[in-house]
């Protein structure tokens, strides 16, 4: 079986104060796009991974009554079930910043799906992903060939560039994950550089490639998919905002912490 998952945590610009209160913790745009996502991948399993310790009870009790209404394959999943998510110290403080804890998180929770005996492979993707067909040739055929597969931007430069708003890893190729991504992240992580962690996940990839003797920012098409072609910015990306009626759901998370 494959595994699609996001990752979602709470920082200053989604999530303050203000517009907080009475809203729940993902954006509706964003949990449509998982209902969507779902419905397009009957045959996989869809986690969204949330940290349930930072739910308060009024958030725990709205999502857990959308739970109810979404598709039998979209499941809530606590980071707290992760070993690793846990026992990093640097994730739990308030002033680690948003992204280093999510490029992080978003490779842990990649490595804990795929140890799951019934999982084969296991797809990340940002929630501002649109619904795509997992099982598409573009992405399947370079799963087969690859044992992994990225998506690309040119974010401007004449060259096109990796970046880790989208990645699959199969079992297979789990040590790829394990020994080369996530320690060279997690030590990125740690050095007081912002975003020096995405530039550690952006060198993997390229040192993945060499190897194989391409350059993979000019080979980039032959390894990974366009951006482009499977991303749309929502129009209510900045803000923390749920349609009335939207229907997520999915399975029952535990009480926060557990």
């Amino acid at each position: 079986m494959e595994a699609i998952f996001g990752v979602w945590l709470p920082s200053i610009g989604y999530y303050n104060a203000k517009n907080f209160v009475g809203t729940p913790y993902v954006p509706g745009e964003y949990a449509n796009n998982l209902i969507d996502l779902a419905n397009a991948n009957p045959e996989r399993q869809i986690y969204l991974w949330i940290d349930f310790a930072h739910l308060r009870p009024k958030e725990m009790a709205f999502m857990v009554e959308l739970n109810k209404k979404t598709p039998r394959n979209l499941i809530f999943k606590n980071l707290r079930a992760i070993e690793k998510y846990n026992n990093e110290e640097l994730l739990h403080k308030p002033e680690t910043e948003i992204w280093k804890k999510v490029n992080y998180s978003r490779l842990i929770a990649a490595e804990h799906l795929l140890k799951n005996p019934r999982i084969e492979a296991a797809f990340y993707g940002d929630l501002d992903i649109k619904a795509k067909n997992y099982s598409s040739p573009g992405i399947q055929k370079r799963m087969k060939t690859n044992g992994c597969i990225f998506c690309w931007t040119r974010f401007g430069h004449s060259a096109p560039l990796f970046e880790n708003s989208f990645f699959g890893f199969d079992k297979k190729h789990i040590n790829i994950l394990t020994e080369f991504f996530i320690p060279e992240t997690e030590t990125a992580m740690k050095s007081h550089a912002n975003r020096r962690e995405w530039g550690a996940f952006r060198n993997c990839i390229r040192s993945l490639f060499y190897k194989s003797g391409f350059d993979p920012e000019k080979k980039a098409q032959k390894f990974g998919i366009r951006r482009q072609t499977i991303w749309g910015r929502g129009n209510k990306e900045c803000k923390v905002s749920f349609q009335k009626n939207c229907p997520i759901k999915g399975m029952s998370p535990p009480a926060p912490g557990r």
